[in-house]
């Protein structure tokens, strides 16, 4: 974590962070989430509760978050594992309403696995000045005030070079106690 980190999230409410882990611990943790009948269906996507992999990284990420986004004390964490396939997405919502008495200080999206940009799945924030859009890797993650900014992901298209693409991303939300 450094200075820049932390300014950067001030300034934006929100912190790209390439390559928080190699895409090959990338590609180990979302191994750890087969398609074994543990998905539960959303609008746009499924979901389930994150393996104990990605559950220990999301964990450990929390002193590092929380200095970051200039949080101090304890923290609670939920976190879970999103899987998006061809014509999958997140609809424009903000998190807030989510737990009015206890916002999530910020939310940690890590790419676990992902297609080509040209399959689409980009994670889109809804910022003052206008969207940022952002095309995750496997590793590579987004810290963002989830709470207080919409966000939402683009619809995962077939290609003719990717027919079936998968983007698995590994969310942590992270609430001061």
């Amino acid at each position: 974590m450094t200075k820049t980190e932390q300014q950067a999230y001030a300034e934006h409410r929100y912190l790209l962070i390439p390559r928080l882990m190699p895409p090959a611990m990338a590609n180990v943790m979302a191994a750890a989430h087969p398609d074994d009948g543990n998905w539960r269906p959303y609008t746009g996507h499924d979901a389930r509760d994150a393996a104990t992999e990605a559950r220990e990284f999301l964990h450990a990420m929390g002193g590092r978050v929380l200095q970051i986004v200039g949080a101090k004390g304890e923290y609670d964490l939920n976190c879970w594992v999103n899987r998006y396939r061809v014509g999958q997405y997140i609809f424009r919502h903000n998190d807030r309403a989510r737990n009015e008495e206890s916002p999530a200080v910020a939310i940690l999206n890590v790419c676990l696995a992902a297609p080509s940009a040209e399959n689409g799945g980009e994670l889109v924030l809804a910022l003052e000045d206008g969207e940022v859009r952002h095309h995750l890797r496997a590793g590579d993650a987004l810290l963002f005030d989830g709470a207080s900014i919409e966000h939402w992901t683009t619809p995962l298209v077939a290609t003719t070079a990717e027919p079936e693409p998968l983007r698995m991303m590994a969310v942590g939300r992270y609430y001061l106690r």
